[in-house]
């Protein structure tokens, strides 16, 4: 099932920058976005408030949950293709507007692109509207859930888990809903204002829907408070639960207090593609050029660092992520990686060795080679207890995981220190790195400048435990340079599995 919302531009080609997939899912092809950090900036954001749009509003939760289904085959396409259709202006609107006016600069990345800045402009005239209030950008957020909350209407399905949600698709369409709440601003100064009376600062989240629903549902436009909301969420959660299929939902009430929690869960989801297409892995002795020593292709020089060899622990289940080649998702492959990409499509090379990394890191080293060692925290927590490591080179641990529920985890281990570092080339990314008590352990997080600014919001919310020390972090500069150079010039894509 593809990708529903696209960031793309107007060519022919139709290059798509990034492209969220209707359920939970978002992703950035920095491969594509060349421009510059505003416009990778306004990418993520971009599909990012999809991604809020679809989880925070009753509409978009139902075609979360129904997209769900599409994927265990208990829904067909074609109708989640059209209930999808109902909303795309609104979507599109609402993701183009709020994502340009987060990021500094972010308007003059859409130019020469009619068909996003014809979006822009209708969230503009929303925005003129209510430029007066206090804080109208905090009022469109909840105008645009309030578009997303129609009244559900008696509707029948083939399968009885999904009746609650299928009712709720086949109501009005947001997207008719949006053009008459653009009609009674253009027309009625009086619902203008009963719109700034009803969002108040600092008041309840949901005491400001269900004034806000009163107004709107007064306009003609019938709209759901606060607490039917829910009894509708959670009968489409439980009923949604009972049908026999491969997926659970989960009702999550979100609040102020929780909000930057909130940004950081969302980001998780985050997928940065470093290239096109993933490379072949060839994996073995016997998958080298034949009269063609195998440490001539595996042995790479970096400034600071010399000769050395990346070495991996990685599990069979990331191989597949990354590479195509016969790997067993099931297996741990500890060995040295490489790629060769001077020819497209290029190749990656695998070789397994049956010493531990620490003999590994032994044996090179009487050869005059180091290894740069990594690993990622998924496969990390499988084998830490019964692997063992070297105690003189520094071990990797890149984070491959949800990024909140891990730094929790760290919390609790005392004191940490960190600092961040640009990955250089033009990809555009950045890294944080981490290390607790041991000095040889880091753990290194990589991704886009917009998913980076909330995880150094928490890192610094968190100072008394999480310590930014800079240029004072332990000295594996010139390893971590060239491990990024590695993973970003290897790897197929980065975030969580």
């Amino acid at each position: 099932m593809s990708s529903v919302f696209r960031c793309e531009d107007d060519s022919p080609a139709g290059v798509v920058f990034g492209a969220f997939d209707g359920i939970r899912d978002w992703k950035v092809n920095a491969f594509t976005v060349t421009t510059d950090i505003i416009e990778q900036e306004l990418v993520s954001a971009h599909e990012e408030r999809h991604l809020r749009l679809q989880q925070g509003t009753p509409y978009g939760a139902a075609l979360a949950v129904l997209g769900a289904a599409v994927r265990s085959g208990a829904y067909p396409v074609s109708s989640w293709a059209a209930d999808v259709d109902r909303v795309r202006t609104t979507h599109e609107v609402y993701a183009t507007f709020m994502s340009v006016a987060h990021v500094d600069g972010g308007l003059d990345v859409l130019t020469g692109n009619l068909r996003y800045l014809e979006y822009w402009r209708t969230g503009n005239v929303i925005f003129r509207a209510f430029e007066a209030a206090p804080e109208p950008l905090m009022l469109m957020e909840f105008l645009f859930h309030q578009i997303m909350s129609p009244q559900p209407v008696g509707a029948t399905s083939d399968s009885r888990f999904m009746e609650p949600t299928v009712a709720l698709v086949r109501g009005e369409k947001p997207d008719d809903r949006l053009q008459r709440v653009m009609l009674l601003l253009a027309d009625d100064r009086g619902f203008v204002d009963a719109v700034v009376e009803a969002v108040r600062v600092g008041d309840e989240v949901d005491d400001n829907l269900t004034r806000l629903a009163a107004v709107l549902t007064n306009g003609g436009v019938a709209t759901m408070d606060a607490v039917l909301q829910e009894q509708v969420s959670r009968q489409m959660v439980n009923a949604f639960n009972a049908g026999d299929h491969d997926h659970i939902g989960a009702l999550t009430l979100r609040s102020r207090p929780t909000s930057l929690e909130d940004r950081l869960d969302y980001l998780a989801r985050e997928t940065v593609h470093l290239h096109h297409e993933r490379l072949p892995v060839l994996v073995g002795h016997r998958s080298f050029p034949p009269g063609i020593n195998p440490y001539v292709l595996l042995k790479r020089d970096g400034d600071r660092i010399g000769s050395h060899l990346w070495t991996v622990l990685i599990s069979g289940a990331e191989l597949q992520r990354q590479f195509d080649g016969d790997v067993d998702a099931d297996e741990i492959y500890f060995g040295f990686l490489s790629c060769d990409r001077r020819e497209p499509p290029g190749i990656a090379y695998l070789l397994p060795v049956t010493d531990s990394p620490k003999d590994a890191t032994l044996g090179l080293a009487e050869l005059g080679l180091r290894t740069l060692t990594m690993t990622t925290l998924l496969t990390y927590a499988r084998v830490a207890r019964r692997v063992e490591f070297s105690d003189t080179e520094p071990l990797f641990v890149l984070v491959d995981a949800a990024v909140r529920p891990f730094l929790v985890g760290l919390r609790d281990k005392g004191l940490v220190e960190w600092t961040t570092v640009a990955v250089t080339g033009d990809r555009l990314l950045h890294a944080v790195l981490l290390t607790a008590g041991n000095q040889q352990l880091h753990f290194v997080w990589i991704g886009t400048i917009y998913a980076l600014k909330p995880l150094l919001e928490w890192l610094r919310r968190e100072a008394d435990i999480f310590q930014f020390v800079g240029e004072d972090y332990p000295d594996v500069s010139g390893e971590t340079f060239a491990l990024l150079r590695h993973v970003v010039g290897t790897f197929a894509s980065l975030g969580p599995r």
